[in-house]
């Protein structure tokens, strides 16, 4: 599907560049990202987990904006197929788009990073953002209850 000129995506960023400061880490020179990138809702957070690990702020943000094109990028594809509009679609194509994802056995916790790309380029649904809708909650929890995350039975040193 190719999305005409008047396509304009929710563009999500970290902080303002303008200032010549990180929006990670409010200190240092940052640079925009390229034309066309996007950072999600709540990148912020998961970006601090790994500016916390020791990465620098342009490495956290090459891997953020990477992660969430690919997921928008399937679910677009997902939309094509369907002659949907990926950006203002209604709830229940996302919920059919996540469904088919958790179908072919993908975890819970892939599934919310799929809802973070989706809600950066997603028109507010009833005023909220894709992962604000109650509908979506709900599917996010079900997924977990239908595939909790494997904790592996014998530890990973051996004595």
């Amino acid at each position: 599907m190719v999305l005409g000129p008047d396509f304009s995506p929710r563009r999500l960023s970290l902080g303002d560049s303008r200032q010549g400061r990180s929006p990670l880490t409010g200190r240092g020179h940052h640079s925009s990202p390229p034309a066309g990138a996007v950072e999600a809702v709540g990148v912020a957070s998961e970006g601090a987990n790994l500016l916390a690990s020791g990465l620098s702020a342009e490495v956290v943000e090459t891997i953020l904006q990477k992660l969430y094109a690919l997921k928008w990028n399937l679910f677009t594809s997902w939309c094509g197929h369907r002659q949907q509009d990926p950006v203002n679609c209604p709830v229940g194509s996302v919920l059919e788009f996540l469904q088919s994802r958790l179908s072919a056995g993908l975890s819970h916790s892939t599934l919310k990073v799929y809802v973070a790309a989706i809600a950066a380029y997603h028109a507010p649904l009833g005023g909220l953002s894709v992962e604000k809708v109650p509908l979506v909650t709900r599917f996010l929890r079900g997924a977990l209850r239908l595939r909790p995350p494997v904790r592996p039975r014998v530890p990973s040193w051996d004595l």
